[in-house]
């Protein structure tokens, strides 16, 4: 792990307006609570820049954020959509602390706080399982360091859902993208590189770049932290038919990958992760991935190279069964 996270409803409408103390704010869709400062609403390109200073406002969430002034954010998240918040642009500076409440005053109404799941221990934070309604994004600084911070804040919308593209602030969710004629979310296939039939050992270098769409995540929780996945980094994926009962073990566990990598294996497609590693690479190949599964049994199983958080390179990817 390193140091390491918009306004759409589901009929298509926005909210472009800033939100000024006193407004009605609902929390939760159920009733409205007045928040005493401004609030500025995420734009249509998810960005959430600004500048952590000494002085204004000063709130913190359960995890840290004293003595400094945050950043404030307010999002409508509709009906089914999961929210995605970090803090770990290339231009952020301080240390970060990343909280999220349906009560912009109300600390007791807080729902996540994280410090360190995105890059460089910068905070990232993907939250599922949300209300429709009203959120609100803190930004704010760890120990009381200020400076600038390069954030984003987005929609993962469900399937059948509006969407202007797969890179903006209303994006379509893991497993998903938003489709050119329609607008709409629809489910992604498995573009696959490479497939491999015969047992043995196969080298491929794998090169992701930035820019390129990212249509898978992982879906196992406990692969990396922030509950990132890979959702925001481009993947390749490779498929092996096993004829027979086989240990599989995949790799980027080389010198040769520059990058921080992430892999998982599934039966079929979009069928059950069998597997999922993040950091298991040596000391030597920091941040590389390294899975092993025993007994796999035989079928079609489709293996996944993604990045932490939003990381692209070259990987050695090593297959093995």
């Amino acid at each position: 792990m390193r140091r390491s996270t918009a306004l759409l409803l589901l009929c298509g409408c926005r909210l472009n307006f800033d939100l000024v103390p006193g407004d009605d704010v609902p929390g939760d869709g159920s009733g409205g609570a007045a928040c005493s400062r401004t609030v500025q609403v995420v734009p249509p390109s998810g960005a959430a820049d600004g500048v952590l200073a000494t002085g204004g406002t000063d709130t913190a969430g359960s995890c840290g954020g004293e003595g400094i002034g945050d950043l404030l954010f307010g999002i409508d998240v509709p009906s089914g959509a999961q929210l995605m918040a970090a803090t770990d642009g290339p231009d952020s500076a301080p240390n970060t602390v990343l909280y999220v409440r349906t009560d912009c005053d109300d600390p007791a109404t807080e729902i996540v706080c994280n410090r360190d799941s995105g890059i460089a221990g910068f905070s990232a934070a993907r939250i599922e399982g949300l209300s429709a309604g009203r959120y609100y994004v803190f930004f704010d600084g760890d120990a009381g360091e200020t400076g600038t911070v390069d954030g984003t804040i987005q929609l993962l919308l469900p399937d059948g859902a509006a969407c202007t593209g797969d890179a903006t602030r209303d994006r379509c969710g893991s497993e998903s993208h938003c489709d050119a004629v329609t607008k709409r979310c629809v489910p992604s296939a498995c573009t696959v590189a490479e497939m491999f039939t015969t047992a043995g050992t196969y080298n491929r270098t794998v090169t992701t770049m930035p820019g390129l769409p990212s249509l898978h995540g992982a879906t196992r929780s406990d692969c990396t932290s922030g509950g990132d996945n890979g959702v925001r980094a481009p993947e390749a994926v490779y498929r092996v038919q096993l004829a027979a009962t086989a240990t599989l073990r995949v790799s980027t566990a080389s010198t040769q990958t520059d990058f921080d990598t992430l892999v998982y294996v599934r039966d079929g497609c979009t069928g059950a992760e069998m597997g999922c590693d993040d950091d298991s690479g040596s000391s030597v190949e920091a941040l590389t991935s390294d899975l092993t599964l025993v007994n796999l049994p035989a079928g079609d199983y489709y293996i996944f190279v993604d990045g932490f958080s939003t990381n692209t390179g070259s990987a050695d990817l090593t297959i093995t069964f």
